[in-house]
């Protein structure tokens, strides 16, 4: 069935195993996010102004981004853009997150923001 553990979950995200592998039994990330979200396509540089090596995030918008323009989407307000830290945010790097940024990434939310 396709709900099966160790089934692909439905748009492309992480399966159940994958998920399960992600967190060890603390509960706690096996692997940095930020070197998750480093292999994604695009997020080796800021999705607005190509900086090289963002560390904070738009959670909302599925983008990295750099310090300068995490400042700039704080300003824009929270039904906006929710930015959170890479690094120092931790609860707010939960596998589903980071399961959509895996889906997403800066290449294709530019792609399609620009469109």
């Amino acid at each position: 069935s396709p709900s099966a553990q160790g089934e692909e979950r439905k748009g492309g995200g992480v399966s159940q195993d994958e998920m399960d592998d992600w967190l060890n039994n603390d509960g706690e990330a096996d692997e940095d996010v930020s070197e998750v979200l480093e292999r994604i396509a695009g997020n080796a540089a800021c999705a607005d102004c190509g900086a090289v090596n963002p560390d904070w995030a738009s959670l909302n918008l599925g983008m990295l981004i750099c310090q300068e323009c995490a400042g700039i989407h704080r300003g824009l307000g929270t039904h906006v853009s929710k930015v959170r830290s890479v690094l120092l945010d931790s609860d707010s790097w939960t596998p589903t997150v980071v399961s959509l940024f895996e889906s997403l990434g800066n290449e294709y939310m530019n792609s399609v923001l620009m469109s």
